[in-house]
């Protein structure tokens, strides 16, 4: 039964099938570069679907992309698990085989041909509508080992970060994920100093003072809750609280729906200091409503995050090479 299965998901993940699903996806004009002093940025809240082929797969991705562009965003950021609705495609996949299936087995096979899909879809996206993507993330796997992997790509469609997340929730480590170990910071047009952590690490304020002491000015977060009953004071425990305590930028996406059993909540917004924002509570942007799909944009200054940073009492980074050296010695690159 495998060999066919393995037969049946190369065939419905064939280049060919790739290439007629992204023959249509056109864009208007791309917006001009990010500057050094502002950025647009847009990000999404999904709704899952179950893609039966690879068109259904891209026209999804393709609708808030397009939307984003048309408002003349320079970055779109695409929710965790991304790949999700790619488990359509299995003919073995139905409502009757919920509680037959280890999902971390699933998601270990089928990661080969969905990570096809994934980086040629999501490069040629990029190329087209010129501007960043940040690619939600999906499962990969590394040397035979598991990770949910977030993924930047730039406006010509080259991939330029890839990002393990560091911190599981408890479904993960029963799925046998690993973590990754290192927080990346890279350089934009404009400027622009960016990381691009995984949901669950934005629980944690250690990985947001590692992105300020790096230097990032942004701060991504894709998510995909597995909550039934959205909390907003358990949200509270993520981004926004996190670019309180350092002076950032946060944009978060999610994922929100129900699918084989699980039920996704959360919400997309863009936040920062609350000194900066009009009403002091730290939301640029917000989607209102957890469980439905949205947009949410907003223009960011790096002249207001200057101002907040100014104020700040102490650095990060000197913190950790006198009081945490050895714990932060390698994250911090220290000689």
């Amino acid at each position: 039964m495998l060999p066919l299965v393995k037969a049946f998901l190369q065939w419905k993940t064939r280049a060919g099938a790739i290439k007629k699903a992204l023959a249509d996806k056109k864009f208007p004009p791309c917006p001009p570069c990010p500057a050094r002093e502002e950025l647009r940025v847009a990000c999404s809240q999904m709704e899952l679907i179950s893609a039966r082929n690879i068109k259904e797969y891209v026209d999804w991705l393709y609708q808030p992309l397009l939307e984003a562009q048309r408002r003349g965003n320079q970055l779109f950021l695409y929710p965790e698990y991304v790949t999700l609705p790619l488990l359509g495609l299995l003919p073995v996949i139905g409502a009757e085989d919920e509680n037959k299936l280890d999902p971390g087995e699933v998601f270990r096979f089928v990661a080969p041909y969905f990570s096809k899909v994934y980086h040629e879809v999501f490069s040629v996206l990029a190329r087209r509508a010129g501007i960043y993507i940040a690619a939600g993330s999906m499962f990969t796997v590394q040397k035979g080992r598991l990770f949910n992997t977030a993924h930047l790509f730039d406006p010509e469609g080259k991939l330029i970060l890839a990002q393990s997340k560091m911190n599981l929730v408890p479904l993960e480590n029963q799925w046998e994920v690993e973590t990754g170990s290192e927080l990346e910071v890279i350089e934009i047009a404009g400027g622009w100093q960016l990381a691009m952590p995984v949901c669950m690490d934005a629980s944690y304020f250690e990985i947001f003072r590692l992105a300020g002491a790096r230097g990032a000015d942004l701060v991504l977060v894709p998510i995909a809750d597995i909550n039934p009953d959205y909390s907003e004071h358990m949200a509270l425990r993520g981004i926004w609280a996190r670019v309180q305590e350092e002076p950032v930028f946060g944009i978060k996406s999610a994922l929100v729906g129900d699918f084989f059993g699980f039920k996704f909540t959360g919400k997309a917004g863009i936040y920062a200091p609350g000194a900066i924002t009009p009403d002091g509570e730290g939301v640029i942007a917000e989607s209102k409503n957890p469980e439905q799909g949205n947009l949410v944009q907003a223009k960011l200054s790096r002249a207001l995050l200057e101002k907040t940073r100014a104020k700040k009492t102490s650095l990060p980074a000197e913190l950790y090479r006198d009081y945490l050296t050895k714990s932060y010695e390698k994250l911090l690159k220290i000689k």
